[in-house]
């Protein structure tokens, strides 16, 4: 059975995109004992050294060939460089003598280099340049059960190579007023791109929005729960509009706002194994089990 690819996208920075991305995949290898690949596409690099030292990161990703940069450099070249068996660094995140902490978790990293490669991927290319992702990480569905792609906080050619890619989206999101106009707005750019590249997907499961995330909960008076329930009545009117997938919801539990997944990154953890006892260990555990039943459905 190949890999379900998942892309977490939002064009707003600061929603807890990485943090679901790295989290939940850690979840799913650990608790669930899946195999799980995650792939950086953000040139902030922002998974990458979650799950990696900074040390191994700049030895690693001193050869472009060895991150998700070749990936595209080699549609844009009409060169054959990537090799995942380079580039791919397996168990992450490693302990301080280089053992595999999570053996059922890989990642392909990302360098600084993918802001230049952003300036080179264009519309007007030879070859559909949504499609550099796809072709090159396709094989690789038959190694993996979930395949999550990290997003830049963007709406450019990268991000769109991602939702190209994935079957399936899921958007983090954080309750407030701000947010639920931009989600409107960013789930219709999803659509829309999505009939745009329709005549490439022929014979493949139609992609769209299938789940949103919700980040930095908190229990203050009712401010985060009615704007969950605002969440829930747009995504219901979206569905009326065929603006997302019929399917798609608002996963439970919300991930509560928690002072030991903020330390994770600087630990180089996942925060089930930074801190396993605290509330966000707890909520990332549910929220994995949650969408692993939620997919399957689909």
């Amino acid at each position: 059975m190949s890999a379900r690819v998942v892309a977490f996208v939002n064009f707003k920075g600061g929603v807890g995109k990485t943090s679901n991305v790295v989290n939940l995949a850690a979840a799913i290898a650990a608790f669930h004992g899946k195999r799980v690949l995650v792939v950086d596409l953000d040139a902030q690099c922002s998974s990458s050294l979650w799950l990696m030292r900074k040390a191994e990161w700049r030895e690693h990703t001193e050869d472009p060939a060895r991150t998700t940069v070749q990936v595209f450099l080699d549609g844009i070249q009409g060169t054959d460089r990537f090799d995942p068996a380079e580039a791919i660094v397996r168990g992450v995140p490693r302990g301080e003598s280089g053992f595999s902490m999570l053996e059922n978790l890989d990642l392909l990293p990302a360098s600084l280099d993918l802001l230049q490669v952003e300036e080179r991927l264009s519309p007007k290319s030879k070859e559909p340049y949504f499609r550099f992702l796809s072709n090159s990480l396709k094989p690789l569905r038959d190694e993996y059960d979930y395949i999550f792609l990290d997003c830049p906080p963007s709406f450019h050619s990268v991000t769109k190579n991602a939702l190209f890619f994935a079957r399936d989206i899921v958007i983090p999101y954080i309750p407030d007023f701000l947010s639920l106009s931009g989600f409107q707005m960013f789930a219709g750019l999803i659509h829309d791109f999505g009939e745009q590249v329709a005549a490439y997907k022929v014979g493949r499961l139609k992609s769209g929005v299938a789940a949103v995330v919700v980040n930095r909960y908190q229990k203050t008076g009712n401010v985060y729960d009615e704007g969950i329930g605002q969440l829930q009545m747009l995504l219901a009117h979206l569905k009326a509009e065929g603006r997302v997938r019929e399917e798609a919801v608002v996963l439970d539990p919300p991930i509560r706002n928690c002072v030991r997944v903020a330390e994770s990154p600087d630990r180089h953890l996942p925060v089930v194994l930074h801190a396993p006892m605290s509330i966000g260990s707890e909520d990332y555990f549910a929220l994995s089990g949650a969408m692993i039943e939620h997919l399957s459905n689909l």
